[in-house]
Order: C-alpha cells, then sequence, then structure tokens
C-alpha cells in the first residue's frame, strides 16, 4: 500500500522545516510528499524549494490565499494536494505540525483492520520551541463506542487534530469536497473523523506519534467559547447522522442531545 503525506501550509516559516523534514525521514517511507501552499507571504516557499531539490519525493502546490475562512481553506489546501496524490493511504499534516519518526509505521496495523478507515492517535503536544509538555489523549469510552459516548454525554470529543488523521484513499473521495454552505464551521479534522465514526469506519491507535504545537494562534481556540461549542455540536449532530444514514448506521436522537446538553448546563448552573 502506497502512503502519501499531505502537508498544508500558510505562513508557517518558523515550524515549516521541522514539519517537512519529519515526513520525509519516516522509518516507513510515504511514496510522496506533497505541500500545497495557500499563498504564503513570509519565507515558506523558499524552505518547500529547498526540500524539494533535495527529496525528489516531494511534490509542490503554489496557489494564491483561497480567501476565505481558515477552516475552509485548510480544507481546500486538503483537497487540491489529495487530488494530485496517488497513494492508497492518505496522511495529514499541518504545516506548524510534525510527526515522529514512526508515525506511518505505527498506522498500519490499523489500516489493515478495514479495507475503508479513517485512523487517529493520540498527540504529543509541543510549544513554540518544541519542548514536549503533554500528551493528549481522549478517554477511552470515546474512542472505543463514538456512537454510545456522544448519545450518553452529548459531546464529540473523540477525535484528534488533522495533523493527526490519516485516512483511505476510497473513503476520502466519498468524504469530500465538504458542504461548507451547510456546514461551515468545521475543519477537516471534523470532516473526516465524524465521517468515519458515523459510517462505522473510524479506528484508534493507541501510541501517539503526532507532534501537535500549541503556540497561541492555534484555531482550537475557538471552542473556548460556549457559544460557538454549542453551535459546533449542534452542525456536527446534523452531519453525523446525514452520514449514518447514507451508509445505513445507527443516528444519534436529536431530543436526548438536547435534553443532556440542558442537564449540563443545570448542573453547572446549580454547582
Amino acid at each position: 500500500m502506497k502512503a502519501s503525506i499531505l502537508i498544508n501550509n500558510y505562513n508557517n516559516e518558523l515550524y515549516l522545516e521541522q514539519c517537512i523534514e519529519s515526513a520525509v525521514k519516516q522509518s516507513c517511507p510515504a511514496h510522496e510528499v506533497i505541500i500545497y501552499d495557500d499563498g504564503s507571504t513570509d519565507g515558506s516557499r523558499d524552505i518547500i524549494d529547498g526540500f524539494a531539490k533535495d527529496h525528489p519525493k516531494i511534490k509542490t502546490i503554489y496557489r494564491s490565499n483561497y480567501g476565505k475562512a481558515h477552516n475552509i481553506n485548510q480544507a481546500n489546501g486538503v483537497y487540491q494536494a489529495f487530488k494530485s496524490s496517488s497513494g492508497d493511504q492518505i496522511f495529514l499534516l499541518d504545516g506548524d505540525d510534525a510527526y515522529e519518526p514512526n508515525h506511518l509505521e505505527s498506522y498500519q496495523n490499523a489500516f489493515k483492520q478495514q479495507e475503508q478507515c479513517v485512523v487517529q492517535s493520540p498527540l504529543i503536544c509541543i510549544d513554540r520551541s518544541g519542548t514536549r509538555t503533554h500528551t493528549k489523549e481522549r478517554e477511552q469510552e470515546a474512542i472505543k463506542d463514538p456512537f454510545k459516548f456522544v448519545s450518553a454525554n452529548a459531546n464529540f470529543s473523540f477525535y484528534y487534530t488533522t495533523s493527526a488523521v490519516a485516512i483511505t484513499r476510497d473513503l476520502l473521495e466519498k468524504a469530500l469536497p465538504h458542504d461548507f454552505a451547510k456546514f461551515p464551521l468545521f475543519a477537516i479534522d471534523a470532516i473526516l473523523c465524524l465521517y468515519g465514526a458515523a459510517s462505522g469506519n473510524l479506528q484508534t491507535v493507541e501510541e501517539p506519534s503526532t507532534l501537535y504545537r500549541i503556540h497561541g494562534e492555534n484555531r482550537s481556540s475557538r471552542f473556548h467559547s460556549k457559544r460557538f461549542r454549542l453551535k459546533f455540536d449542534y452542525q456536527s449532530l446534523q452531519y453525523y447522522n446525514l452520514v449514518a444514514a447514507n451508509w445505513n448506521k445507527p443516528r444519534l436522537s436529536r431530543g436526548k442531545f438536547l435534553f443532556q446538553r440542558g442537564m449540563q448546563a443545570l448542573r453547572k448552573a446549580l454547582s
């Protein structure tokens, strides 16, 4: 099975060298590394060209900035890079993150479990300088049975961020392009992992092998807003059920979800 690494970049010159180097120095080498640059205005292009000159497996795509919200620009970058790829396994990597040397290798057993699947793993969090700070892991209950977890807890905290996500080619072809007019809040990680869970095709590797950089400009900070979180989770419910219906899988109860959220808010107010 051939693996393609898709690096999505916009103005990450401070971190891009570590990112690309981690992609080209895998213990299980990728068939290709495709770098999509979304109109960077910093020194990203010089770094990318320097690596491409020394590594024939690197393919570059330079485009003007897509000009929309960050999550939509990112998803477009992944989709455009995917259309230029040829791998059976598609690994995603943001330009400010990096892989452990065994990242691709550690996902292979999971890919063998299902012909079509999304694979994810816990995160090794690093700071701006690359110092490791902590590991981020989801609850075992959440990753073992996302449907049961969401039904009981009314939240979708069972998946990891973009750079920890990989997916089989045929499943990605079904999940993209995404309907941002209907579900505008999703980043690519939510799109793919919700799709994988709702279709019964989500695998989670226990060993963390993704270096996720926290530098103060991460889009995940949006979730600190209760209003955004509620809107995001409700869109997640709608999207999950849409995918589940297409795959003839169990759907989440809208009434139960809203009841659970209401009870959570009440308990918090009374505590």
